[in-house]
């Protein structure tokens, strides 16, 4: 299966990590993928924060990387770059943020790797899903479709 979109929330070891650092092991990620960092697609504010080394930490940024052609976002969509839902439980993303990309990017095939839960229009793949770790899965063919 080819895959236009991948949305991908790595398990990141943060330790003492600043919001800097965090960013940085985001980037190193999307370059060690084969893609290039192109710009920061969502703000997320959690509406509760953590004592960070600078600051209070209440952010956390949704990265686009790009490798190819990237599809094109659809105009309709109209997405703002902030979100602020409050936190639940830790790193997981509220449904929004899936929600705007499916919006900006309809009808396009997704990926969703470390996913919590089940979503139409998405093969999602997960320890919390099925137990596994997402280095178990058998081959997976995750070949982007450079067309938009």
């Amino acid at each position: 299966m080819k895959y236009n979109i991948i949305v991908a929330d790595p398990p990141f070891d943060y330790g003492g990590s600043s919001c800097l650092s965090t960013t940085k092991e985001a980037i190193d990620l999307i370059t060690a993928w084969g893609y290039e960092f192109n710009t920061t697609a969502f703000v997320l504010d959690k509406q509760v924060g953590v004592p960070g080394f600078y600051t209070y930490s209440s952010c956390e940024f949704v990265l686009v990387g790009k490798r190819g052609k990237i599809p094109s976002p659809s105009k309709q969509s109209g997405e703002h770059q902030f979100i602020s839902k409050k936190k639940t439980k830790h790193s997981e993303k509220p449904e929004e943020v899936q929600d705007r990309i499916e919006s900006m990017f309809p009808n396009h095939k997704y990926l969703e790797l470390f996913s919590r839960s089940h979503r139409p229009n998405l093969t999602c793949m997960g320890n919390e899903l099925s137990g596994k770790d997402i280095r178990e899965y058998h081959k997976i063919n995750i070949n982007l479709d450079e067309q938009s």
